[in-house]
């Protein structure tokens, strides 16, 4: 299923990554070489951005997810891309659209607010006035080319 980052932090059953606090003028000092990297790349790493209990939380709300959706899909209850975004790549692979609800919106709501490293650094790429248009999950299974 899926494995939204995050989700390797506790290697030991009920071990727990203590989450690490910085200032603002450390992470505005991390955002910036971040930014930096944004910009030239296009993408960022940014380890233990999710608690390990939110990422499997979202994870276990994804793979359910993608499960009922399939369903009601193949049941002519809605169109294919009501529930999935369309792919360049589409073996062995998915991209599901999530509701802003439940898990996904606890994650984005622990990825974006205060103190948060990926928050400043959105802001700073972007700014406060950025739209956001959607939330999905990329699923890629065993097999899946990679892109």
């Amino acid at each position: 299923g899926a494995a939204p980052a995050g989700k390797a932090a506790s290697k030991k059953k009920g071990a727990k990554r203590p989450r690490q606090s910085a200032s603002k003028a450390e992470l505005a000092q991390r955002g910036s070489v971040l930014a930096k990297e944004l910009q030239s790349s296009g993408v960022v790493r940014i380890d233990g951005a999710l608690s390990a209990a939110t990422a499997d939380a979202l994870r276990d709300f994804v793979d359910a997810e993608r499960l009922r959706c399939e369903e009601e899909v193949e049941a002519g209850g809605r169109p294919s891309t009501d529930r999935f975004a369309n792919l360049v790549l589409l073996s062995n692979r998915c991209d599901l659209l999530l509701p802003l609800q439940g898990p996904p919106l606890d994650a984005m709501q622990e990825l974006l607010g205060e103190a948060s490293a990926l928050g400043s650094l959105l802001e700073e790429v972007v700014g406060r006035e950025a739209s956001f248009n959607e939330l999905a999950c990329l699923i890629s299974e065993p097999g899946s080319k990679q892109q």
